[in-house]
């Protein structure tokens, strides 16, 4: 009988289920994506220069993004985050929509020499200008069913079926689900794994020629916990850049007219010291050139008081702490690496249990709960026949066809050599 021709479910008891094999994912690793409405940035860790990011809506995996997606990984996130940041002058910060991580094999087709930026020391690459960006299919074949289980080899190949050997898969973060080695072809797992390229991604593992189907949705697994990272957006910077212009526009103002109250009021103090003297008014040309005077200091303190004014306005503005985005709380899964980790391992029954096990099935074989007529002498040393209301038919006392029937019910072996008779050690494959 091949492996995985019998699958009823004996009943019997198993224990505690051992781990022998786990499947690490290392293309589950976080990859760090800026969402980015601006149409340059900083080119460099002083922003000193810019590089241009083209407008337009681009298609990454058929979903459509109308802002610019930047990719790196953390050192490099830190130093373009830096860049932004510390920008001269420049409002580079409030650009950044969001930030957050995606599994590193759903951009690992786009991080290409096509699509990187020239950023001094910063390696980035960006998706933008209307392009359409399509990841290929991620397929990963894991451990196949084993020959033994707990180093033990069992003889009747039932035991390296459910419920005594399966696949289990046990995210970190998501529901668990059980998937038999015998409804997959030739007992190896092999799953398609596909990703969004978006906050909070939903990473898909399909399940390939499971259960008789080539590409199994309906039993389709699936992953999340991928974090929203922190930003921090420049207030100073931001406002500054916001109002740069109105300022210089003010202080040019202010600067036009204390000149012309200045020019103002050494006229006015020349014409009215002039008209005195020339009246003989001593005492009104003393009195005219000091209140002069006393206008010219005032439009001096005036416009001190103005500048003054005007660099407080900056410093409180500079005393006010920077705005920021502190992430999502996923983040402690990713951070210790264990998004990756066991997601899919391969449970098995002890050795202990499994000899158990399979001495029971040498003397009984297995339960088929099957209307047929059962098999009397397809074993080399015995058959173990155990029946539910049997239906035998002889030409023989009633009393004695009714003995035949409860020794059939009640379970009954059948011993085919007399050398071997009780012996159940013997092959009997």
């Amino acid at each position: 009988m091949c492996l995985g021709a019998n699958l009823q479910t004996e009943g019997l008891e198993t224990g505690e289920f051992k781990i022998d094999a786990v499947a690490q994912f290392d293309e589950l690793e976080p990859y760090n994506v800026i969402a980015y409405l601006g149409n340059e940035l900083p080119g460099g860790l002083a922003g000193e220069t810019t590089v241009e990011i083209p407008n337009g809506s681009f298609t990454a995996n058929g979903i459509v993004s109308t802002v610019a997606f930047i990719l790196c990984d953390n050192t490099n996130y830190v130093l373009l985050m830096n860049a932004i940041q510390n920008a001269q002058n420049q409002n580079y910060s409030e650009q950044v929509l969001t930030a957050f991580t995606v599994p590193k094999f759903a951009v690992q087709d786009f991080l290409t020499s096509e699509n990187k930026l020239t950023l001094n020391l910063i390696e980035c690459y960006g998706l933008f200008n209307g392009k359409s960006f399509l990841q290929s299919i991620l397929t990963k074949t894991l451990n196949s069913r084993p020959s033994n289980l707990d180093g033990y080899t069992p003889k009747n190949k039932k035991l390296l079926t459910y419920p005594y050997l399966y696949l289990g898969f046990n995210p970190s973060n998501g529901s668990t689900k059980i998937f038999r080695y015998e409804d997959f072809s030739n007992g190896t797992p092999v799953f398609n794994l596909i990703s969004e390229i978006n906050p909070d991604p939903t990473v898909l593992f399909i399940p390939q020629n499971y259960r008789g189907v080539q590409n199994n949705l309906n039993d389709k697994v699936s992953l999340n916990g991928y974090p929203q990272l922190s930003t921090r957006t420049d207030y100073f910077n931001s406002w500054l850049a916001q109002n740069s212009s109105l300022l210089a526009v003010q202080m040019q103002q202010e600067e036009f007219n204390y000149k012309v109250n200045a020019v103002r009021g050494g006229v006015n103090a020349i014409g009215g010291i002039v008209g005195n003297a020339m009246s003989g008014d001593i005492g009104g040309t003393l009195t005219g050139a000091v209140n002069s005077g006393i206008d010219i200091a005032t439009n001096d303190v005036n416009h001190e008081f103005y500048i003054q004014t005007m660099l407080a306005q900056i410093e409180q503005q500079q005393m006010i702490p920077d705005k920021a985005s502190i992430g999502s709380s996923n983040a402690t899964l990713v951070g210790y690496g264990y998004i990756d980790n066991d997601i899919f391992a391969r449970f098995s029954i002890k050795s202990q249990f499994a000899d158990r096990i399979d001495k029971f099935f040498d003397m009984y074989g297995y339960l088929t709960n099957e209307v047929k007529l059962p098999n009397l002498n397809n074993r080399p040393n015995w058959n173990y026949i155990k029946t539910i209301g049997a239906n035998i038919i002889a030409d023989i006392p009633q009393t004695d066809l009714q003995t035949l029937k409860n020794l059939f019910d009640n379970g009954i072996t059948l011993w085919h050599n007399t050398n071997t008779f009780l012996d159940y050690s013997q092959n009997n494959r």
